[in-house]
């Protein structure tokens, strides 16, 4: 059996060493950012968790919306953005 084989996904493809959350014009490249990320259990839960937060402050009225991603290089914290 080959590496390669046990991924669901192909893994031959050439991986962009930097990613910029603003840059939406490629549509494919966006795309395929998306379809390549795992959201694993721990990930679901806390998205889960983000999230409610997050639309907490559009039910009430504030002015103090703000989110901070943080983690080691490599973490993930673009794809999560």
């Amino acid at each position: 059996m080959l590496i390669r084989e046990v991924f669901e996904t192909r893994i031959e493809e050439k991986i962009e060493p930097v990613i910029k959350v603003g840059e939406r014009q490629d549509a494919r490249k966006l795309a395929a950012e998306i379809g390549s990320y795992v959201v694993t259990p721990t990930i679901e839960r806390y998205l889960d968790d983000f999230l409610e937060h997050y639309t907490d402050t559009l039910r009430v009225n504030t002015t103090e919306i703000g989110v901070w991603i943080s983690g080691y290089f490599g973490s993930g914290k673009s794809h999560l953005a």
